[in-house]
This record gives structure tokens, sequence and C-alpha cells, in this order.
């Protein structure tokens, strides 16, 4: 190679930043060295997916993951959470998970067992099998991380879970090569909004931010509490029980909605963005319209941490035909939810700040990866 070859080659080969690493990068770096080698896996891999399934004997199976870090013990129930509704929101029934642990080497057998605890509830809350909880101390880790993979089973035609959620099926015609004729669900997560134009109004369940607020909360509980009052921290701390995300994903399928994805890492902004990217849409969004709770908004200010930038799990982010009748059905149930924009033709992706105009832009870093960068600084 040249000297001016390597040249190049160094200046294109950057460093990462904390979180996970974008868009263009997943494109460059990841996917373009990974190729497919069966035909029953779907869908084709993509940056906005986040769940991949795999047609075996007839039956597709789903799969998800999720990983939360930090010192916190809740750690496997934000995970589990997250993977868990992440394959409901693709249109798959959650049966089972299997956990990895990482510790520190300074962790105790205790605090083990107190992850544990706090999975097993929420694999509990989720109606789901724990059918592996694996643990190791790693001596080079800063802090505990849990990893959760998800699998679930599609729903195919005439099947007990269409019957519980019926959706319209997909005509033969538009199915993508290679599919089998009836794997209605399957269609619909590679179909995506190709056959619901009428599919505009974008809802948004619970409020952006949620569950980076409760890590936040978890993590630096400590210091919260030299700041705000007790009553403060016991309402934030409320807020978990909106993380599991089942029922308002069951009501939106029965009322005909295909195109959702739980608002995870990275934030709501990021979960537009990638949305539109899935419908081949832009949108237009109110930046007001977004629900934040008061106690996010607060914690946030005081670590300087953006709310539409951090993760959301438990925050569901849909496409609805009739968006205000969505958010009626789901205000019944008590489930807060809110339409904060539309879906457009073209690729134009605006988001409205009072009268001010700005164009979305591809996803950041997750606003809580710096924060746990400058943590662990802190510790060490």
């Amino acid at each position: 190679m040249s000297r001016k070859a390597q040249k190049w080659k160094n200046r294109q080969d950057r460093s990462m930043k904390p979180g996970k690493i974008t868009e263009t990068m997943r494109k460059r770096t990841v996917q373009k060295q990974l190729k497919n080698r069966h035909q029953g896996i779907f869908p084709d891999l993509s940056a906005e997916r986040v769940c991949y399934g795999i047609s075996m004997n007839g039956k597709d199976v789903m799969i998800a993951e999720a990983s939360r870090y930090g010192n916190q013990k809740d750690l496997g129930y934000f995970a589990l959470m997250a993977a868990v509704n992440d394959l409901a929101a693709a249109g798959a029934q959650p049966e089972a998970v299997m956990v990895r642990i990482f510790l520190t080497e300074y962790a105790y057998e205790s605090r083990l067992k107190s992850m544990v605890e706090a999975i097993e509830a929420a694999a509990a809350c989720a109606d789901v099998q724990v059918m592996d909880a694996a643990a190791e101390v790693v001596p080079v880790m800063r802090s505990s991380m849990v990893h959760v993979t998800a699998v679930g089973s599609m729903a195919s035609t005439g099947s007990a879970a269409d019957a519980a959620c019926p959706k319209e099926q997909v005509p033969p015609e538009k199915m993508p090569p290679g599919m089998a004729a009836g794997a209605g669900r399957r269609a619909e997560m590679a179909e995506g909004i190709r056959y619901g134009q009428n599919a505009r109004d974008l809802v948004l369940t619970k409020w952006a931010g949620m569950e980076g607020t409760l890590r936040i909360l978890e993590e630096r509980r400590e210091e919260l509490s030299g700041r705000f009052v007790p009553a403060f921290l016991n309402q934030t701390a409320a807020l978990r029980a909106y993380l599991p995300s089942i029922e308002e994903i069951r009501i939106a399928r029965n009322m005909g909605v295909a195109a959702m994805r739980q608002v995870s890492e990275e934030g709501i902004l990021a979960a537009l963005w990638k949305l539109a990217e899935s419908l081949e849409a832009g949108l237009t969004v109110s930046l007001k319209a977004i629900p934040v709770r008061q106690e996010t908004i607060e914690i946030c200010e005081y670590y300087h941490v953006n709310p539409y930038e951090m993760t959301s799990a438990g925050c569901i982010l849909m496409a609805a035909e009739d968006g205000h009748e969505l958010v009626k059905a789901m205000e019944e149930r008590k489930i807060p939810a809110a339409v904060i924009g539309r879906l457009e033709e073209g690729n134009d992706r605006i988001i409205m700040r009072g009268d001010e105009i700005s164009y979305l832009e591809r996803p950041q870093a997750e606003a809580l990866a710096g924060c746990f960068a400058v943590w662990n600084k802190e510790e060490v």
C-alpha cells in the first residue's frame, strides 16, 4: 500500500464515542461484512431493525436482544423489559429469555442474587420464562452489564394469537419473494406501511426519557437525594410500573396499527428517524407535543442530558390511521398517549419547535452513555 493510500486509510479509521455506533458506521463497518446464507432469515439486515426471525419447520421464531450497564441492581429488569417489548412491537408473542450477567471483580454474591431476583420479577410481569441466567466476573469491567436475549413466536394466519390480535392480511402479490402465503405478521415486518397508506398519525405512549430517568435515579439516588425531596424521588421511582408495554401494543394491533417500534436506546428522536426510514416516509412532529414528565426534565437538567436522546424503553411509537381514536382507546385503559405528529410523503423529517422549523438529524449517541463515561471516571 502506498504512503498516500495508508494516510487516507488512517484518516478514515476514527475512534468511537461511548454508546451505540452510528447508523452510518453500522452500515459501513458492520453490515457490509455480513452475508446472508439462509433464505429462512427475515427481514433483511437493516440499521432500523431491532428484531430478526428465522423460519424453521414452517414456524417463524423471532429474536430480540437488549443490554443494560451500570451499577444498579435492576439492570436485568430494564434489559428484559426492553427485549420483550421489542418482540411484541414486532408482532411476536414473547415466550422466553436467556440472560448473561457480567460483574466487576469487586461484586458480592448478594448483589448477584438481587440482580437475579429483579430479572425474575420482570419475567413474571412479562409472563415469559427465564430459560437460563449465566453469570461471570470480568476483571476488566468497571461496571456491571446484563444482556438479555428474548425469543418469541410469530402469529400465523388463523392462529389463536391472530384471533386475539386480528390483523389485515397482506395480499399475496405484495409479499416479498419467497414468502409463504398466509404469513401475515412476517409480511407485515417486511412491508411496513406499503399496504397501509392511511396510517398517517404518529402516536407516542407514555413519556420520552422514562427509562433513562429511572436508571439515573437508581444509579445516583444518593446524590439526587441531596437535590430533590423524597416525595419527588418516590414519584419518579413510580414510573417503573409503566415499563411493560404489551397491553398497549395489543390495543394498537386490535385497531389495525401495523407500524410501531419501542423508543429504546438513543431516545425518541432516533425512534422517529428509524420509523420513517423503515417506512420510507417523511414526517412532521411538534416537539411540544412529545410528552415528557416534569421529573425527567428536572433530572435531565441537573445532569445536562437531552431527554429526547435518552433511552425510553416502555414507550411505543406508532403510526395510526386515526391517532386520536387510538389515544382515546389507550386512555380508556389508563395508558398515557398523545398524537405528536404525522407521516408525510417524501423524505423531509421536520421537527417543529414552536414556530421554528428544524430537520431531524440521524440518530445521535445514547445520552446516558456520556453520563456513565463520566461517572466511571469518577469512581476510578
